[in-house]
This record gives C-alpha cells, sequence and structure tokens, in this order.
C-alpha cells in the first residue's frame, strides 16, 4: 500500500487541455446551444455514455449564470454550474464530480472567424487536488486522458449539429 501512495503522490495534480474547432454557424448559433444545460446531452459525450441509470435534474435555472445542471448515475455523481455567459462570446463553468470532489473549470471561447464560420476553443483544467487519497489522486490522473478523447468526441459532435453532411461524409 506505501508503494501505490507513493506513486499516486507523484503524480501530477492537476491537468489543462485546449482544444479548437471551426463550425459553419455563427457564434449566436453555437452561444444559444452552449448556454443551455438542456442542450448539452444532444452533443457532449459524456451524457451519451452508457450509461442506463444516468438521470439529469435543474435545480435551478436552465440557461446562463447560475444554471445548475445535477447527474447521478450507479457509479459517480456531479453538478454543473454555468459561471460566466458574455453574450456570444465566452461561457464558463464548474464541473464537480462527486464523491471525489474533483473539480474541473471550463472556458468556450466563441470568435467568428469568417462570415461563415465561428471558432470555438474549449478549455479544462482539473483544479490541484489536495487529497492524499490514492484513489482520488489516481482517478483525477486519469480523468486527464478520458477528457481528452471526450472533449475532442464532443467537438465532433457539436459541428455535426451545425454540419451534418461532415459527419455522413467522415464515416
Amino acid at each position: 500500500m506505501a508503494v501505490i501512495a507513493l506513486f499516486t503522490n507523484r503524480l501530477p495534480n492537476n491537468w489543462t487541455i485546449e482544444k479548437a474547432v471551426l463550425v459553419k454557424a455563427s457564434p449566436r448559433q453555437i452561444y444559444s446551444i452552449l448556454d443551455s444545460l438542456e442542450n448539452w446531452p444532444t452533443w457532449t459525450v459524456w451524457n451519451n455514455q452508457n450509461e442506463a441509470s444516468l438521470s439529469f435534474s435543474y435545480p435551478a435555472h436552465r440557461s446562463g449564470v447560475g444554471a445548475v445542471q445535477v447527474w447521478q448515475s450507479a457509479r459517480l455523481s456531479g453538478h454543473l454550474t454555468l459561471t460566466k455567459s458574455n453574450l456570444d462570446r465566452e461561457i464558463q463553468y464548474e464541473f464537480l464530480l462527486k464523491p471525489s470532489n474533483l473539480l474541473i473549470k471550463g472556458t468556450f471561447a466563441i470568435a467568428a472567424a469568417d462570415l461563415e464560420y465561428t471558432q470555438l476553443a474549449w478549455r479544462c483544467v482539473l483544479s490541484p487536488v489536495q487529497s492524499i487519497n490514492p484513489v482520488t489522486r489516481y482517478l483525477a490522473h486519469n480523468l486527464r486522458n478520458s477528457f481528452d478523447l471526450d472533449i475532442t468526441d464532443s467537438l465532433s459532435n457539436l459541428v455535426s449539429i451545425f454540419e451534418p453532411e461532415t459527419q455522413r461524409e467522415e464515416k
């Protein structure tokens, strides 16, 4: 057990992931999808994973600053809160994963690239893990790989909402 604790204490206690895509849509169209937490299940893979027990509730308002999505599954639970919302430009959120209390802060930056396309940049940052629990530290480390893939797939899903022909051509 001491070897495991020593190993996990040497793992990085935080990480950052940044990805960007061009979307054939206006900043307003993209913003309206991101600003409403009820829309997130349509494009994020977090909400589409094969988890039959996954359920959502929205105890506060469902869009804009202060919107909250509470989710529960057989294995994990957590909540997603929109913390900043600048019309057509930026959305920030906090994602709290229970029972480990890992906190991920995210930012979407939205900017017109030209008359047809908008650049959407997504940044995800795991807040420094304070726990010395080896399971929590290992989970935090492994979440980085999972989130890296999930963000890529979620951005692809978002692009396909506006460019359905792109999705068909790639398959």
